[in-house]
């Protein structure tokens, strides 16, 4: 970036410690007591990215230099890698620009490494498509709701009962979301729900892995090759 005129910061991750996610349902009733469905938290992870160095020196460039500079980081047009992803779509990145360059010199078969990661970062999302449809599932969810339902809160998923919040950080509706919210982890373990929702996870995340076996083998020997420089780079 500095070569091509611009500046630029190298941080690390935002991270929230008590940051946690529930693709199925909240069952974590202390943390759903601090937190409820987590406003709190995404309002810092909000804060932090709004005081990232990188997005603050871009807001300070005129248009013409912050279209510049985002065509250097990933490249003038979204072409040269390209991955088939579950479900057959197609998904397209510039072998050009500054993170092309990184990853080649990372994982040194970009292409290859395109391929892996864009197939694999689906696969959380296409084993919550598959826990939600299983029958063993959408039962759990039935004595979920007839759970709730005598706790006062008429919801027939999750879902329903989490959007039904207003993520406000006022007194009144912060109360409202950590009360929903424990009503709502109450139940997933009073019932069947919490420990159905793991046990699909699991035995969903070992299908999935397994039916995209060559993708996933790939990412793990790239990612592994590639700590090795990644520890050269950061030591020099």
């Amino acid at each position: 970036m500095r070569e091509d005129g611009f500046q630029y910061w190298v941080t690390t991750p935002n991270q929230i410690p008590d940051q946690k996610t529930f693709p199925y349902v909240v069952d974590d009733v202390a943390w759903a007591s601090r937190h409820g469905y987590g406003s709190d938290l995404y309002r810092q992870v909000d804060q932090l990215r709004a005081a990232d160095p990188n997005s603050r020196y871009l807001a300070t460039l005129s248009p013409q230099r912050q279209q510049a500079a985002v065509t250097a980081l990933n490249g003038p047009t979204p072409t040269g890698l390209k991955a088939v992803v579950p479900g057959g779509g197609v998904v397209q990145h510039s072998a050009q620009g500054c993170v092309s360059a990184a990853e080649r010199t990372l994982y040194l078969d970009l292409s290859a490494w395109y391929q892996a990661k864009k197939v694999t970062d689906t696969l959380a999302g296409l084993r919550a498509q598959r826990v939600l449809a299983d029958p063993a599932y959408l039962a759990a969810v039935g004595h979920w709701s007839t759970c709730v339902r005598a706790m006062g809160f008429a919801f027939g998923t999750p879902d329903q009962m989490r959007a039904s919040v207003s993520f406000s950080d006022t007194p009144a509706a912060r109360a409202t979301e950590i009360r929903t919210a424990v009503a709502e982890a109450t139940c997933a373990n009073r019932t069947d729900l919490a420990a159905t929702a793991h046990r699909l996870d699991a035995q969903y995340a070992t299908a999935v892995e397994q039916q995209y076996r060559t993708e996933v083998d790939n990412r793990h020997r790239l990612e592994t090759a590639a700590v090795v420089r990644a520890r050269a780079v950061v030591s020099s």
